[in-house]
């Protein structure tokens, strides 16, 4: 993407046709560890059909 700022307004505009999915192909992976977010959630409630 690219930047440009003109006077007092910054407009973000597409650098290319590439897509989505070639960006992110160039992408490094990322090795942070994700945490668990399920184990601040309160239990389920039992669910009758």
């Amino acid at each position: 993407m690219s930047r440009k700022k003109d006077e007092d307004q910054s407009t973000v505009e597409p650098s290319g046709k590439d897509g989505l999915l070639a960006v992110l192909a160039t992408l490094d992976p990322i090795d942070d560890a994700f945490p668990y977010v399920d184990e601040t959630l309160p239990p389920l409630d039992d669910v009758e059909l």
